[in-house]
């Protein structure tokens, strides 16, 4: 989750390493929606439930607070989330989700 989120921060003159410490202050205005599992119904459920908006703000968010909003198991799915864990298995993908094709035409040959 967080590979995905900090890949494109300086593309392209530089890459980004995000350190667990620096997950909090990171996390401080990224929106709820941009994050992977988070989108969606889902993640306007949390917005609405919760009165929130980013991450930043669901990392204050206690554990207590999450259990009563949402079932057990993902009171403790999200709050490991906000603070930058993500337990699920990374899976290997057997087929490509898309397929680039693309030809330049330089000079004379330039297509308008």
């Amino acid at each position: 989750m967080l590979a995905k989120l900090a890949c494109g921060v300086n593309k392209p003159n530089a890459q980004t390493i995000l350190p667990l410490e620096s997950v909090s202050s990171y996390f401080q205005n990224i929106p709820i929606s941009q994050v992977r599992s988070l989108g969606g119904q889902f993640g306007e459920g949390i917005q609405n439930s919760l009165n929130i908006q980013t991450m930043g703000q669901l990392q204050q968010v206690d554990k207590d607070t999450l259990m009563k909003h949402f079932d057990p198991e993902t009171a403790e799915w999200l709050h490991c989330y906000s603070q930058g864990y993500d337990y699920s298995k990374v899976t290997k993908r057997s087929l490509a989700s898309s397929i680039g094709c693309s030809k330049n035409f330089p000079g004379k040959t330039l297509l308008f």
